[in-house]
């Protein structure tokens, strides 16, 4: 069903239930939805039912006070919770209410989040448009029908971590301000001769590319030092750090931050990850940046600037070389390697440097750095895979995988993303990518675990890697083995390894390949169109079509739509098999409409 005839069935069926309101209320709050509802709406819900929800959301909006964070979870109809809030309209709103969600493990249906200009009388709702206060209005459909103890439990937790939310993009200009009295303090040992001008000048141009839409800050604070311990000055607190936010224990562990900084008294900067998982924005550990402050008269130390907060994509993709502090570790590591600059082996060392995310570099100490480069760079052209690993702070593991590029695969880097999470136990888990040269694959992968012995050594997981990094093709020849036998894999073996090309391999597992194989040895035998479709852990279906001609998408993705199914991504890949035997797949990775 088309959007605009879809909307205005739901704005007359508003009409109809809500008589005693405004008329024109309700064609300005239906405006302000068109804009911000998920474009397959219609397919979600029907107009009946999202008019029962813009109902509920006009009755939670009709008051609110000045400054009031309205946060309410009730149990909704057929089965659902709604999660709904009001609240003056800023950044990282729906951002942060989708992460606590997730991290609930609740799965939410759609959300409608419409920013409406209110016009308010006493807190009452008087109308909607020109000279009104713009306000953020959420409702997330949750797939699972909570009890009501839960939801008034998840009503004050939601209301708090929005008033946090608030805080910190209120802040954000307060807490760019304490940067800049952090550089005042840096060049201030610089100019009286406390700390060498070069260092001084490293530490600045850190702070400045922070400045520079680097990092986005979620917390400030000072902390007084105060004989061999820290005092965290909660009122200079700003953001999540603010003293009216330290009950809430999701924030961050002060003892953890005070007993990374005891162990860094020598620096005068440092920067690194905190155990704490961000609850604003996106997912992800924080980054922890702290500058040391001026010396007191006697010229002992009086304590640190604490910045919290979370490195921007731009920071993350740029290269090591190119960041202040952390490429100063290049030329550490060149010193204890004995690297002469403008020599070939200075110069692949650079490139193994910018191969390794500027996340990792920030964890890593100069004498790891060295080891780990100089494994890499010891490895020749020919090699097998290798592993390197480092722990730095409570429960966080950095793995760096080093494999042929040859041998590399998305489904490759998938694999042992699962094998680690399993191992580590994982909570949390992320990689990144690069490559060397054309030679060498670069995996680096991020994880997170409550435990503190790990069931896994880095020799077990080199070995794990090296059975999944066999060749793709060799691996296809080992299930077919195993599935059918000896004789019948020789067979199937020699007809398709040629059949599934490099597109195909960079794609989709050998597992994947077996199962995809019988399909099209039935569509050989019976020239007819064959389907498989299975989901995944994530609640995704994914559908695979075998042709003996080519789909015309033009067509077939409305098809798959008229059966419920949101078309996500698709991939199409024509097979070529011995005799010039052509196959077309077509796979869909789709999301079935409740």
């Amino acid at each position: 069903m088309f959007r605009g005839p879809f909307f205005e069935k739901v704005k007359d069926e508003l009409l109809k239930r809500l008589k005693d309101v405004d008329g024109s209320i309700v064609e300005q709050f239906m405006e302000g939805l068109k804009k911000a509802s998920p474009p397959d709406l219609p397919e979600l819900a029907t107009a009946g039912e999202v008019a029962h929800l813009v109902e509920e959301m006009l009755s939670f909006f009709q008051k609110r006070s000045p400054k009031e964070i309205k946060a309410e979870v009730v149990p909704g109809p057929d089965d659902t919770t709604l999660v709904k809030s009001c609240m003056e309209d800023q950044i990282f709103i729906i951002d942060t209410i989708t992460l606590w969600l997730k991290k609930k493990g609740y799965e939410f249906r759609f959300v409608l989040h419409p920013i409406i200009n209110a016009i308010r009388e006493k807190g009452v709702l008087k109308g909607i448009g020109e000279g009104g206060t713009p306000e953020s209005i959420n409702l997330t459909v949750v797939g699972d029908r909570l009890c009501s103890d839960d939801c008034e439990a998840l009503s004050a937790e939601l209301k708090k971590l929005l008033s946090i939310t608030r805080d910190v993009v209120g802040d954000f200009s307060r807490m760019k301000r304490l940067m800049r009295i952090a550089i005042s303090d840096v060049e201030f040992r610089g100019e009286t001769g406390l700390v060498p001008m070069e260092e001084v000048e490293e530490i600045v141009a850190l702070l400045e590319w922070a400045l520079a839409d680097k990092f986005v800050f979620l917390g400030g604070i000072e902390v007084e030092k105060k004989g061999k311990s820290l005092k965290f000055k909660w009122d200079t607190g700003l953001g999540l750090c603010r003293k009216e936010h330290r009950d809430f224990g999701q924030a961050f562990d002060p003892e953890e931050v005070s007993e990374f900084l005891l162990q860094s008294e020598g620096e005068l900067a440092v920067a690194s990850k905190l155990d704490a998982e961000s609850t604003i924005h996106r997912a992800g550990k924080i980054d922890l940046l702290a500058v040391q402050m001026a010396p007191d008269d006697n010229g002992k130390p009086k304590g640190w600037y604490i910045f919290m907060g979370l490195l921007t994509k731009s920071a993350v993709l740029e290269k090591g070389t190119d960041v202040p502090m952390v490429r100063n570790k290049l030329k550490e590591v060149a010193q204890k390697l004995e690297l002469t600059p403008g020599t070939h082996s200075y110069r692949e060392a650079v490139g193994v440097f910018n191969t390794i995310p500027v996340e990792a570099l920030f964890l890593y100490d100069a004498d790891h750095l060295a080891e780990v480069m100089e494994g890499i760079l010891g490895l020749g052209k020919e090699f097998d895979p290798k592993v390197f690993t480092v722990e730095r702070g409570k429960g966080i593991h950095s793995v760096l995988v080093v494999i042929p590029q040859d041998r590399y695969s998305a489904s490759l880097e998938e694999e042992i993303e699962e094998f680690l999470r399993q191992s580590y136990q994982a909570t949390y888990s992320y990689s990144t990518f690069s490559s060397l040269e054309g030679e060498k694959a670069f995996i680096h992968y991020f994880i997170s675990t409550p435990v503190k012995e790990i069931g896994v050594s880095p020799e077990e997981i080199e070995a794990k890697v090296r059975e999944l990094s066999t060749t793709w093709i060799d691996r296809l020849h080992r299930i077919l083995q195993k599935e059918v036998g000896n004789k019948k894999a020789s067979e199937l073996f020699a007809r398709y390894k040629a059949a599934f090309n490099d597109e195909y391999r960079s794609i989709f597992s050998p597992q994947k390949a077996y199962e995809d194989l019988q399909m099209i040895e039935k569509l050989l035998e019976t020239k007819d169109l064959q389907v498989g479709i299975v989901e995944d852990d994530e609640g995704y279906s994914h559908i695979t079509i075998f042709s003996p001609t080519p789909l015309i998408l033009s067509k077939t993705v409305p098809i798959l739509g008229h059966m419920f199914l949101q078309v996500l991504d698709e991939v199409s890949i024509d097979l070529k098999l011995p005799n010039d035997t052509k196959v077309y797949l077509h796979a869909f990775r789709v999301l079935q409409a409740n």
